[in-house]
């Protein structure tokens, strides 16, 4: 798992299976091919997450975050 910091916050993510990039808008997660997995945004001062299908997030603590790929596992 790497970390990542991204204002006042800590986002765990698995690099195997996401990039990121971050603008003023906020910062947004994707999988290895370019579809977006997650984006995160601020509004009022408030932290929004923005989850798309395939991604499950875990609050860790008050201001960590696990992003965990829900990829799939052949059996």
């Amino acid at each position: 798992m790497d970390k990542l910091q991204f204002m006042d916050y800590t986002f765990m993510f698995n690099p195997d299976h996401s990039t990121y990039t971050n603008n003023e808008e906020g910062l947004t997660f994707f999988n290895l091919d370019g579809e977006v997995r997650f984006k995160i945004r601020f509004k009022k001062e408030r932290l929004v997450l923005l989850p798309q299908s395939g991604v499950t997030i875990k609050k860790v603590d008050d201001k960590t975050y696990r992003i965990i790929a829900n990829e799939y596992q052949p059996v």
